[in-house]
């Protein structure tokens, strides 16, 4: 998922030919495909233990799918935004769908860097400290993922807020 999140950043080497609205489309599909395989993922988890969401790490990774579906229904007003003009301004949609994903993707990642801790790394990896590089790794990823969104959260938050203060 962070990958689509890249995908829509100005910087990207790998996007800057792209049209936006190419870079929507890349977006959405790699969005729903990552939506697809962590439903998948929790489902088999889900069905492979008897007791459920006790641990931080299931609780965040929970709390986390709830706001990305949210943000995935979200998704499509984003996508007709200016079909929409008339009744909100796609300024406010916009704002909302990138706020409540970049907090579900946070929650996200700090669920991944829980799952770290559970005991099933060290049997795998047979490595010292593997998951302390795990999280280092998590969060380098994290920051540079939402480096594009926090710039686009922060221009529509104050572009939001002149809007409400030129109304009182």
């Amino acid at each position: 998922m962070s990958e689509a999140t890249l995908v829509l950043a100005s910087d990207n080497m790998l996007t800057t030919s792209l049209s936006r609205r190419v870079k929507k489309h890349i977006h959405w599909t790699l969005q729903a495909v990552g939506l697809i395989l962590t439903l998948v993922g929790v489902g088999v988890k889900y069905n492979a233990k008897s007791v459920h969401f006790l641990s931080i790490h299931s609780i965040t990774g929970i709390s986390s799918l709830v706001i990305i579906c949210i943000v995935t229904l979200l998704g499509y007003p984003v996508w007709i935004a200016w079909k929409l003009r008339k009744f909100v301004r796609p300024m406010i949609i916009k704002f909302f769908h990138n706020f409540l994903a970049t907090i579900g993707f946070i929650i996200g990642m700090v669920s991944q860097c829980y799952g770290y801790k559970k005991t099933w790394i060290y049997h795998e990896m047979e490595m010292k400290h593997v998951d302390d590089m795990l999280l280092v790794l998590t969060i380098l990823i994290t920051i540079l993922s939402l480096r594009g969104a926090l710039n686009s959260l922060y221009r529509q938050a104050t572009n939001y807020l002149q809007l409400i203060c030129s109304f009182t």
